[in-house]
């Protein structure tokens, strides 16, 4: 490691050390990675049939009364949406971006180990950026779309070392399947986007 590199961890731990000190807990920083298991759905006489990709996260939580904590999330993949139709299959790949909110409730603590489970809703954002046909590049149209998401899941944390933390949770979310304003992608279906996700936390 060179002395530049050196000198940039260690201005980093102590900055992250100066500012554990300072504060009282109430708050959380998480970032990690995670592989999404996405719902085939069919309707509208189209099959859809989404990828399975890695994904990455971060989050940020602050502590409520009752065990429970306020958390806002953003997430991003990478999908593939494959629609078969009647006449033509299409791919449109795209990047996926989630903004949410959720509320979490810590039940017990067992030593190191913290539960919890939580429920709320945020926004999935589909931003195309190729499109083929038959396999075969291809312009069809698609727009970036919009879709209302409800979220919820479980995991738990397991404390390491002073203020850090490991991450284990399961990630679902509900939404309407895209179309990207192409009428013959149209399913009228819900999807669902399960992640399974490993992280760091840090608390501060």
């Amino acid at each position: 490691m060179t002395s530049k590199r050196l000198g940039t961890v260690v201005a980093f731990l102590c900055l992250l050390s100066a500012v554990g000190n300072a504060q009282d807990g109430r708050f959380d920083v998480a970032v990690g990675v995670g592989e999404t298991l996405n719902k085939q759905v069919s309707g509208n006489s189209a099959d859809l049939t989404p990828t399975n990709t890695p994904m990455y996260f971060a989050s940020l939580s602050t502590k409520l009364p009752h065990k429970t904590s306020l958390q806002f999330n953003y997430a991003r993949a990478r999908i593939g949406q494959k629609y078969t139709t009647p006449t033509l299959d299409y791919r449109v790949f795209s990047n996926v971006t989630e903004f949410s909110g959720q509320l979490s409730f810590r039940p017990v603590q067992y030593g190191n180990f913290s539960p919890f489970v939580f429920a709320g809703a945020g926004a999935l954002v589909f931003n195309p950026n190729d499109t083929q046909v038959d396999e075969t590049e291809a312009f069809i149209g698609a727009l970036r779309q919009y879709r209302p998401a409800f979220l919820y899941g479980g995991g738990v944390d397991y404390h390491v070392m002073w203020r850090f933390s490991l991450r284990l949770q399961y990630r679902g979310l509900l939404y309407s399947a895209p179309d990207f304003k192409v009428k013959p992608l149209f399913t009228g279906q819900k999807g669902h986007m399960a992640e399974g996700c490993a992280g760091i936390v840090f608390n501060f």
